[in-house]
């Protein structure tokens, strides 16, 4: 059986991206704030593991060779990094 990698959606990885961020960067305010006692950033990773797993990498990397422009080279460079 051929390994068969999923092709990224790259409006749904910024989605993802934007979601993320705006999640760990408000856990890490409401907590350096005062506001939250603990900081509970694992169930963030958790919710977007998919985000920076070995595969996605991969396959970013392998979009970005195969990109026709430089301006969707520099985007799923940015995505692989």
């Amino acid at each position: 059986m051929e390994n068969q990698t999923i092709s990224p959606d790259l409006n749904a990885l910024r989605q993802d991206l934007t979601k993320f961020a705006r999640e760990i960067g408000l856990e890490y305010y409401t907590h350096f704030s005062g506001q939250k006692p603990a900081l509970e950033i694992a169930p963030i990773y958790e919710r977007f593991g998919h985000l920076f797993s070995r595969d996605l990498a991969k396959n970013c990397l392998e979009r970005r060779e195969l990109a026709d422009n430089p301006e969707e080279q520099r985007t799923w460079k940015h995505l692989h990094q």
